[in-house]
């Protein structure tokens, strides 16, 4: 009975060292997510609003895929982080000219950045995070005009971008789910799981 509730009491510490050792300096994690109202989707609305008025053209069926994107982060001290983001957009619409629909628009959207967080509160299976990231974002927009005879346009823009966290919370072990708020090319809100390797 003895020898039982040793190697329990054994087990129980050896699994709660690997748990808080998860969280230390040279541990890394990868990470998939989503995110909604990112600086694109909000830039190309407000671009929306003060061209209009002086445009021939509208844009209607407006479709945007929000921020699909993949990271990585390694941990160079305690609770500090440092990573990379990878995200992806596509933004789509029928471009109308007095009432017809002229063309179809497309444009895909990639932002490469680096990243630092902070966790401020760091648990075994509890993190609450502050960061921030630097990126530089390429556009690849496509017109496709519904005349056979008329020729597809296309056109290329890069920009840098951004990313604040002002909150973000990790919870769980190994995998785990995340949800940050903040602004940028992630979105206002999003929302991912984790794995730490």
């Amino acid at each position: 009975m003895t020898n039982n509730l040793n190697k329990t009491l054994i087990c129980f510490l050896i699994s709660n060292v690997v748990l808080l050792n998860a969280q230390q300096k040279g541990t890394s994690e990868i990470k998939a997510g989503y995110g909604v109202l990112s600086s694109n989707e909000i830039g190309k609305v407000f671009t929306d609003i003060i061209i209009a008025p002086f445009s021939e053209t509208k844009t209607t069926d407006e479709k945007h895929s929000g921020a699909l994107f993949i990271g990585y982060n390694y941990a160079v001290k305690d609770n500090w982080t440092i990573g990379t983001d990878l995200v992806y957009e596509r933004y789509t619409a029928s471009v109308n000219k007095q009432n017809l629909t002229v063309a179809g628009q497309k444009n895909d959207i990639y932002t490469l950045a680096v990243n630092s967080t902070y966790s401020y509160i760091s648990k075994p299976k509890f993190r609450m995070y502050s960061g921030v990231g630097l990126g530089y974002t390429f556009s690849n927009e496509k017109l496709s005009p519904n005349q056979s005879d008329v020729q597809s346009v296309s056109s290329k823009s890069s920009s840098f971008n951004f990313q604040v966290i002002g909150a973000g919370v990790r919870i769980g072990g190994k995998i785990a789910g995340f949800a940050e708020l903040g602004f940028g090319y992630k979105g206002i809100i999003n929302l991912g799981i984790s794995y730490q390797l």
